[in-house]
């Protein structure tokens, strides 16, 4: 069972600002801008996991402990898919530029091409058409 599955068989909820989140609500959060973000998110449990731990060898790991980890991991795992997404529609924007300046380009050479034509080349050109 992976991580998000599970997490909704559990009913595990991210306390915010808002309220307590599902997990489906994480994926319309915005990444880092916000009071509410999975980045606020993600720091607030890495910090809150910090401060509860302690060095006892014979300290015992509590089920919250454990459901904050599976939080910490869920959040990356979005938080990482998201990020993935924006490299891709920066590189679809990218190639859709290179693509459209290409494309002017040998439109330009057409014209030049068509420039160069002689009266009776644009006239055979022409009975093509018609």
């Amino acid at each position: 069972m992976n991580k998000i599955e599970k997490a909704t068989r559990i009913k595990l909820r991210f306390d915010t600002v808002r309220g307590l989140l599902p997990v489906e609500d994480l994926f319309s959060l915005p990444l880092s801008k916000g009071a509410v973000s999975l980045d606020s998110l993600h720091c607030k449990l890495k910090q809150k996991i910090k401060s509860g731990t302690e060095d006892s060898y014979l300290n015992t790991r509590s089920k919250e402990q454990d459901l904050d980890d599976l939080r910490i991991l869920i959040l990356e795992d979005i938080m990482d898919e998201r990020v993935a997404e924006i490299k891709a529609d920066v590189e679809r924007v990218q190639k859709n530029q290179r693509r459209k300046y290409l494309e002017s380009l040998i439109a330009e050479k057409d014209v030049a091409a068509d420039k160069n034509m002689t009266k009776k080349q644009l006239l055979a050109e022409l009975d093509k058409i018609t």
